[in-house]
């Protein structure tokens, strides 16, 4: 399934924009303002700027789907539809319909992207909860799992007119899990003096 990139940019700059602000000043206790990021940060994804009460300021990007999503997403067991957020794998994808010769890592596995938070919000028809996840976590719990998400969810390509990007869509349990699993692990010294971690469950 393809998605129409700049529909869906135009959504995120707009309606959802009425209400970020309000859900993140709710969201992190001590923030005292929320202000939209100028053009060059919202290049580099940070779309928000929050500020706390002692001068700190936290970088979003805000994820935003259109409304009709939820017809896509797993059905659990009491019935209900589980979120799902997309994480991309590639911005510009290699190959593809425009025959791109070299691809452009997505944003949720960028090293170079200065964001502190992600928000994910969705149409209210469809889910009303909102979801902040800390984005280096999510980074290296993406690294960890693409695979094994790759094989078990689904992935979509977006259309840009120009280029194609890739994500897959991961129900948020699965996510809040993979965060958990990646943020304790046991110090192991090995003789020569390097450190070795090991997780509870193997990558």
């Amino acid at each position: 399934m393809s998605y129409d990139m700049q529909d869906n940019l135009v959504f995120s700059k707009g309606a959802a924009q009425n209400t970020d602000t309000a859900t993140i000043q709710a969201m992190i206790p001590g923030c005292v303002s929320v202000d939209a990021a100028m053009e060059a940060a919202d290049r580099n994804g940070v779309d928000y700027i929050a500020t706390l009460r002692k001068g700190a300021r936290i970088f979003i990007d805000a994820k935003t789907r259109r409304r009709g999503c939820s017809k896509y997403w797993r059905k659990m067991a009491d019935g209900r539809h589980e979120p799902e957020v997309a994480l991309e794998k590639w911005s510009v994808l290699p190959g593809g319909k425009y025959a791109k010769s070299d691809g452009k890592v997505g944003w949720t596995l960028c090293e170079q992207k200065q964001t502190d938070l992600i928000l994910y919000t969705f149409d209210h028809e469809d889910c009303r909860d909102v979801f902040l996840f800390p984005f280096q976590l999510l980074r290296i719990a993406f690294k960890k799992n693409i695979e094994q998400w790759y094989r078990t969810c689904k992935v979509d390509v977006q259309d840009s007119g120009s280029w194609q990007s890739e994500a897959v869509f991961v129900p948020v349990t699965l996510v809040f899990i993979a965060i958990r699993d990646i943020s304790q692990a046991t110090v192991i010294q090995s003789v020569n003096g390097a450190v070795e971690l090991q997780y509870k469950f193997n990558y």
